[in-house]
């Protein structure tokens, strides 16, 4: 929304008795920012995040690509297969960032 229809709501808001300060608050920042939740970082779109063994190496702090493989082995991160393909494109962000919390 652009500023002067969140100025023109929110005059109208104060001129509602009815509505209390906390309410007001509210619907203005639903009105700035839609339902005022952050829209997701990957475009809102539902694909899960990918990530390739060496990047996952990476964000575990430099381990390599074999760490990996051995993690993905025990069960402990989840690889991603392409629908059609028969190999593993890397693991997903869910399954590496649960390992990520569960070892802090």
């Amino acid at each position: 929304m652009t500023i002067q229809t969140v100025s023109i709501l929110d005059a109208a808001l104060k001129a509602d008795a009815s509505v209390t300060v906390a309410q007001r608050s509210q619907i203005l920042t639903v009105a700035r920012n839609g339902d005022g939740k952050p829209e997701p970082k990957n475009g809102g779109d539902s694909t899960p995040r990918i990530f390739s063994r060496k990047q996952a190496a990476e964000l575990l702090g430099g381990k390599t690509t074999r760490y990996i493989s051995q993690l993905v082995k025990r069960g402990l991160l989840q690889k991603f297969v392409p629908r059609g393909n028969v190999r593993a494109i890397g693991v997903t962000g869910q399954s590496l960032y649960a390992f990520i919390a569960g070892k802090e």
